[in-house]
C-alpha cells in the first residue's frame, strides 16, 4: 500500500514541480508515512557555456530560390549580409522569320518572380543589378555536386540593367529589369539570322553563360524569387518583338541542370562591425568559436550565413555527487532575445536542429524530440518567456552515464528539413546564462536516492 501511495505522489510531484519551480528546490518524499531517504529535486542552474561558430560552407545550388539583396543587422554588431544570386538561362525553341516581313526589336527583360520571402527593411528603396556572367556555371561545380555560400563565378563589371522599388509597395508578383538595348538587339539579330552560336544549347551557352544578380549599396533587405525551373513562374529573360502591330516575344528560362545551375553566394561583410570580437579572423575554421561573454551575452543562429550556437555543459556530472539518482525529466529552453525579431521574425517552431558536437565543432548526430516538442512558448506581450523547449531527457541520462572527458556540447542551427538552411537567411539570437532575461537554461528533474 505504501509503495502505491509513494509511487502515487512522485508521479504528482514530478508534474507540478518541473512545470512551476524556476529555482533550485528540494522535496523529502512520503516522510510521514515512512521514513526513507530519497527526494525529488528540481534544478534550472546547470551551467550553460554558450558560443558562436561559424560552418565552412553552406550548400545554396538547386534551392529554388535565388537570393538577392544587402542587409546591415544591428542585432548582430551592424555585420552586414550580402547575397546575389547567379544562374544560366536556356536556349528555347526558337522561331523562324519570313525574310519578306519586317520585325522589329521592342525590349530585352529580365522577369523575376516573387515567393514572397523577405529578410530585412521593406520601407527603404531596394535596388538590383543584372551583369553578364563571363566564366560558365558548371565549370565551377566542385566533385560534391554542389554550389556553395561561398562558390565564385566571374561576371562582366558592366551592368546591363538595374531596377529600384519598394519592397512593402510592390503588389505584383513579378519584377522586371530592362536589360541592354545592345545586347538585346544583337540576341534579335542572331535570332534572325539562324547565327551558328544559337544552333544548340552548348553554343548558346559559350555565347551567354548566364546572369549574376547584384544588391546595391543601399539595400537594406534582401528578397526571394523563384528558381524552379519546372514552374510557369521560373526566372526568365524575355526578348520582345513586334510586326506589323503584331506582338511576339521568346522566353530564355532559367535552367537547373544537373549539374546546378543557380546558386546563391551569400558573404558575411565584417567590416561594418561595431562588435570587435566578431571579424573575419575570428572565424577562419569551423572550430573557430567566439564566447557569449564577448558578444553582449548572447550567441547567433542563421542560415545562409552557417553561424551556429554551441551550448557546454561542463559540469552536467556534478548531479552524481549528490549520490545515486535518476534522470526524470530533462528540457533544453532556448530563449530568443526581445527586441531582435522585430524586423526579422522567429523562424518557426520546427525550424531548429539539435545536434552533438565534439571539440571540433563537427555533428556526431541529431537529437531526436519526442512527439509534442519542441514546445514554443509565446510572451507576445512581454517577450521575456518566449521560448522553444527541447525534450533532452535522454541525452541527459547519457552524458551522465558515459562521463565523458570533454564538455558535451549541443550545437543550435536552423533546421536543414523543408530547405530553410539552405535557401533562406532566417536567424534568431539565443540569451545566455548572464542575461536578467531571455536566458536560456537546461531544466532537470531528478530523483535523489
Amino acid at each position: 500500500m505504501i509503495k502505491h501511495i509513494l509511487a502515487f505522489l512522485l508521479g504528482v510531484i514530478m508534474i507540478s514541480v518541473f512545470n512551476s519551480c524556476n529555482n533550485v528546490n528540494s522535496f523529502t518524499l512520503g516522510e510521514d508515512i515512512v521514513d526513507i531517504k530519497s527526494n525529488v529535486i528540481f534544478t534550472d542552474t546547470c551551467t550553460i557555456r554558450s558560443f558562436t561558430f561559424k560552418t565552412d560552407s553552406v550548400i545554396t545550388s538547386g534551392t529554388g530560390k535565388a537570393l538577392v539583396g544587402r542587409y546591415v543587422d544591428t542585432n548582430m554588431g551592424n555585420i552586414t549580409i550580402n547575397a546575389s544570386t547567379y544562374f544560366q538561362v536556356g536556349l528555347p525553341t526558337l522561331p523562324t522569320f519570313d525574310p519578306a516581313l519586317t520585325y522589329v526589336f521592342d525590349d530585352l527583360i529580365l522577369c523575376l518572380h516573387n515567393t514572397h520571402y523577405v529578410y530585412g527593411d521593406t520601407t527603404k528603396v531596394y535596388t538590383i543589378g543584372a551583369y553578364r556572367l563571363t566564366e560558365r556555371i558548371n565549370d565551377k561545380v566542385p566533385r560534391t555536386g554542389y554550389l556553395y555560400n561561398t562558390s565564385r563565378v566571374a561576371y562582366d563589371p558592366v551592368k546591363l540593367g538595374e531596377t529600384s522599388l519598394k519592397p512593402r509597395y510592390v503588389m505584383s508578383d513579378s519584377v522586371g529589369i530592362r536589360l541592354s538595348d545592345a545586347l538585346g538587339k544583337e540576341l534579335f539579330s542572331k535570332i534572325q539570322n539562324q547565327d551558328i552560336q544559337l544552333s544548340n544549347s552548348l553554343n548558346f551557352l559559350d555565347y551567354f553563360k548566364g546572369f549574376a544578380l547584384v544588391p546595391g549599396n543601399s539595400n537594406n533587405c534582401v528578397l526571394g524569387f523563384n528558381a524552379y525551373d519546372t514552374s510557369k513562374n521560373v526566372v526568365y529573360m524575355r526578348l520582345n518583338y513586334h510586326q506589323a502591330g503584331f506582338n511576339y516575344f521568346i522566353d530564355f528560362k532559367l535552367t537547373n541542370g544537373p549539374p546546378p545551375l543557380q546558386f546563391n553566394r551569400i558573404q558575411t561583410d565584417f567590416s561594418t562591425s561595431t562588435q570587435k570580437d566578431l571579424n573575419a579572423s575570428t572565424f577562419k575554421k569551423q572550430e573557430d568559436m567566439v564566447s557569449s561573454i564577448l558578444t553582449d551575452n548572447q550567441t547567433f543562429c542563421q542560415a545562409g550565413t552557417g553561424f551556429v550556437t554551441r551550448l557546454e555543459f561542463p559540469y552536467i556530472n556534478k548531479l552524481l555527487e549528490a549520490g545515486t539518482i535518476k534522470i526524470l525529466k530533462a528540457e533544453l529552453s532556448l530563449a530568443p532575445v526581445m527586441n531582435t525579431y522585430n524586423l526579422i521574425p522567429l523562424p518557426p517552431k520546427l525550424g531548429f536542429d539539435l545536434n552533438l558536437l565534439n571539440s571540433s565543432n563537427a555533428s556526431k548526430g541529431a537529437l531526436t524530440n519526442p512527439n509534442g516538442y519542441p514546445k514554443f512558448l509565446d510572451d507576445s506581450q512581454y517577450k521575456e518567456q518566449t521560448a522553444f523547449v527541447y525534450d533532452v531527457t535522454d541525452y541527459v541520462r547519457s552524458v551522465i552515464l558515459q562521463n565523458p572527458d570533454e564538455a558535451p556540447a549541443i550545437g543550435v542551427s536552423i533546421t536543414t528539413s523543408s530547405n530553410l538552411y539552405f535557401n533562406t537567411l532566417d536567424r534568431v539570437i539565443w540569451g545566455d546564462r548572464f542575461r536578467n532575461s531571455n536566458i536560456t537554461k537546461l531544466k532537470i528533474l531528478y530523483w535523489r536516492y
